[in-house]
Formats: structure tokens, C-alpha cells, sequence
């Protein structure tokens, strides 16, 4: 959710590039380098994506199991993160 919010934020991205991002599942799809993040064709450096946090500062969920169970099923767990 915050990488879609920070394409939108730099790239000003169609509906459309924005929704491919929000549906992508595979780990493998995010590739964390060096100087910056990427999800497809969109490269943010990490000046970037410290620019978007000036508008997106959390993310809300109704459930509390279903983020957990989300990261399961795309082969993580609470405590790889935490």
C-alpha cells in the first residue's frame, strides 16, 4: 500500500499501474537494492519514498488476522518481521 502511495506520490501513476501494484502477491515482484525500492517497471530511490511519507503516514485494517494471515500465505510470519 505505501509503495503504490509513493508512485503515486512521484510518478502521479494511472489507476491502472497503481492497481497492478496493490495486486502484485509474489515476494519475488518487490526487489529491495541498495539506493532504492522496485515493483515492476517503477524504481523509487529512498529520497523518494522518504518524500511520501510527508501524506502517507499509516495504514489501517479492520481485521487483525487478516494481515497476518496475508503475510502467511506469501510466506512470512510475524515474528520474520518484527
Amino acid at each position: 500500500v505505501f509503495l503504490a502511495a509513493a508512485v503515486a506520490h512521484c510518478f502521479r501513476a494511472e489507476r491502472n499501474d497503481l492497481v497492478s501494484i496493490l495486486e502484485a502477491s509474489d515476494p519475488s515482484e518487490f526487489r529491495c537494492l541498495t539506493n532504492r525500492i522496485s515493483i515492476g517497471t517503477w524504481h523509487l530511490s529512498y529520497k523518494q519514498l522518504r518524500a511520501a511519507r510527508s501524506f502517507a503516514h499509516t495504514f489501517g485494517s479492520c481485521s487483525v488476522t487478516e494481515p497476518i494471515s496475508d503475510l502467511a500465505q506469501i510466506g512470512y510470519s510475524l515474528r520474520s518481521i518484527v
